[in-house]
C-alpha cells in the first residue's frame, strides 16, 4: 500500500485525479470532496484498486466498478484492502449509491474500508465477488462501513458476504441480502462489531454467521440460513480465549440446516435469543466444546433442541419470560423463572439447577419429565438448596442426585 500512497501524493487536486481516472480506467483521490455519477472504473492490474480514496470524500453513484486478477499478498488484501475493487483508507470516506461492483480474482474484495476514521457507505446496488479470499464487504482496523438495501454475493472459498475484521471495525447492514456459496464461507463473519437488521443472509456451505474472539454479532429480525449450522463462536488465537463473544438474535429466524443452532468452540460466549426468534436445527440447540464456556439466555422463546457441553466445555442456560425448551441436556447449568418450563425429551445430566418458583416440596411443576431421569451434581454449592434429594417431575420421571 505504500507505493499507492506515494503515487497519490503527486496528484495536485481531485479534479486532476478524476481526469487521470478517465485515462487509466481507475480512480484515485487523496483529498477534497468529489461527486461523480454514471462512471465505469476497472482494472486487471495486480494489487490495484478500481477506486482508491486515501483522503477526502468521494460521492459516487450509478456506476460500474470492476476488478479482476489475483493479489500478490493475501495478508495485505485481508488487512489493507490491496486488490479490492473499492477501497477507502487513512480516514477517507466513500459514499457509493445504486452501483454495481464485480470482482474476479484471488484476494479481490468488493468494497473495503480500513484504518481508524475511514468510512464507507453503500446504498442500493450489488457487490459480487467470485474469487477465493474475497469478501464482498469488509471493514477493518477500526474503520466503519454501513450498507443499506445492498445485495452481497460471494462464490469463492473463504469469502464471507460481509465481514468486520480486526481492531474494532464496525459493519452494519440494513435490508438487502448477504449470500455466500463457496466452501468455508459464512454469510457474515465478525472479528469486530457486526450488526444486521432486516437482512436475508445465507451460507450454502458454512455457518450462517461466525464470531471470532471477544467480538460482537447482532441479528435483528434477520432471516438467516446456514447449511453447516447457525452461529459459530470460536477463537483463532492460540492459548487462553480473548474475553467473551457477544451474540444477540432478536426476532427473525435462524435455520441451522444439518448443524447446531449455536456452537461455541474453545472460546467464551454470551448468547441471547429474544423477541420471538424462530430457531430451527437438525443438530443441537447448543454445543459447547474444547474448553469453551457459553451462557445462553432465552427471553419469551419457544426452543427445541438438545444442549451438550463436552470436551471440557461448560454450558449455562437461562429460561426467562415464559420460555419453553424442549430437549435434553448434558453438562448444563439450568435456570428457570416462574413462567418458563423445560420439556425433557431424553435422560439428562445437569451440573446445577436453579428453579425456586418451580420446586414445591418434593415435586417440580415446570419441568415435564416424560418418564425420563434428570441428574444434578450434589457436591456443588450451587445445588445446596436441593439438599441431595430426589424430586418428582411433572408428567413422570425424576430429578435426582448423580451417583
Amino acid at each position: 500500500m505504500v507505493l499507492l500512497v506515494g503515487a497519490l501524493s503527486a496528484l495536485p487536486d481531485p479534479a486532476q485525479a478524476a481526469a487521470r481516472a478517465e485515462a487509466l480506467g481507475t480512480y484515485n483521490q487523496s483529498r477534497g470532496t468529489v461527486s461523480l455519477t454514471g462512471r465505469q472504473y476497472g482494472t486487471t492490474a495486480a494489487d490495484i484498486n478500481a477506486v482508491l480514496v486515501s483522503g477526502g470524500t468521494l460521492n459516487l453513484g450509478d456506476s460500474t466498478l470492476t476488478k479482476s486478477g489475483d493479489t500478490t499478498d493475501l495478508d495485505n488484501s485481508r488487512i489493507y484492502g490491496q486488490n479490492a475493487a473499492v477501497l477507502a483508507e487513512y480516514g477517507a470516506a466513500i459514499n457509493l449509491s445504486d452501483s454495481e461492483v464485480v470482482t474476479d480474482g484471488k484476494g479481490a474484495g468488493g468494497v473495503f474500508v480500513t484504518n481508524d476514521g475511514s468510512a464507507l457507505s453503500v446504498t442500493g446496488g450489488r457487490v459480487t465477488t467470485s474469487g477465493g479470499h474475497s469478501n464482498a464487504a469488509d471493514a477493518n482496523l477500526g474503520a466503519t462501513m454501513s450498507l443499506r438495501d445492498v445485495d452481497l454475493t460471494t462464490t469463492g472459498e473463504q469469502s464471507a458476504a460481509a465481514a468486520a475484521t480486526l481492531a474494532g471495525a464496525r459493519l452494519t447492514l440494513t435490508g438487502g441480502t448477504a449470500t455466500a456459496t463457496g466452501p468455508s464461507s459464512p454469510a457474515l463473519a465478525s472479528t469486530g462489531t457486526l450488526t444486521a437488521s432486516d437482512t436475508t443472509i445465507d451460507s450454502a456451505d458454512d455457518y450462517a454467521a461466525t464470531v471470532d474472539g471477544a467480538n460482537t454479532l447482532t441479528l435483528d429480525h434477520v432471516t438467516a440460513t446456514g447449511a453447516a449450522g447457525g452461529i459459530r463462536a470460536f477463537d483463532s488465537a492460540d492459548g487462553t480465549p480473548r474475553g467473551s463473544a457477544t451474540v444477540t438474535v432478536r426476532g427473525g429466524s435462524l435455520d441451522a440446516g444439518g448443524g447446531d443452532a449455536f456452537r461455541v468452540d474453545g472460546t467464551n460466549a454470551t448468547l441471547t435469543v429474544q423477541d420471538g426468534a424462530a430457531i430451527t436445527a437438525d443438530g443441537r440447540l447448543l454445543t459447547v466444546l474444547n474448553g469453551g464456556t457459553a451462557t445462553l439466555t432465552a427471553v419469551a422463546e419457544t426452543l427445541t433442541g438438545d444442549v451438550l457441553a463436552t470436551g471440557g466445555g461448560h454450558a449455562s442456560v437461562a429460561l426467562t419470560g415464559g420460555t419453553a425448551l424442549s430437549g435434553s441436556t448434558t453438562g448444563t447449568a439450568l435456570t428457570l423463572d416462574a413462567g418458563s418450563r423445560w420439556n425433557v425429551t431424553a435422560d439428562s445430566a445437569l451440573t446445577t439447577l436453579s428453579d425456586p418458583d418451580g420446586i414445591s416440596g418434593d415435586t417440580i411443576a415446570n419441568i415435564i419429565g416424560n418418564g425420563h431421569t434428570v441428574t444434578y451434581d450434589p457436591t456443588l454449592d450451587a445445588n445446596s438448596d436441593l439438599d441431595g434429594r430426589t424430586y418428582a417431575l411433572r408428567g413422570g420421571g425424576s430429578l435426582r442426585p448423580a451417583s
